[in-house]
C-alpha cells in the first residue's frame, strides 16, 4: 500500500478482530509514516469513528 488514506487507514484497523497498534498498523500500512498514522488515527478517534484502547 503506497498511498494510504484517512480509509484505507480505517479498514486496515476494522478488519483486524481486536483491532490494531500502532507498530502492527505500520506493518499492514508500510506506505505510511508513523506520524502520518498517529494523525490519522487522532482524526478517527476525535470524530468518534475510532475508540483508543487503554494500555
Amino acid at each position: 500500500m503506497t498511498s494510504t488514506s484517512i480509509d484505507d487507514l480505517f479498514h486496515s484497523i476494522q478488519a483486524s478482530a481486536n483491532g490494531l497498534t500502532l507498530a502492527e498498523l505500520m506493518t499492514v500500512c508500510p506506505g505510511i509514516a508513523r506520524r502520518t498514522a498517529q494523525r490519522l488515527i487522532a482524526k478517527l478517534i476525535q470524530s468518534g469513528v475510532l475508540t483508543a484502547a487503554p494500555f
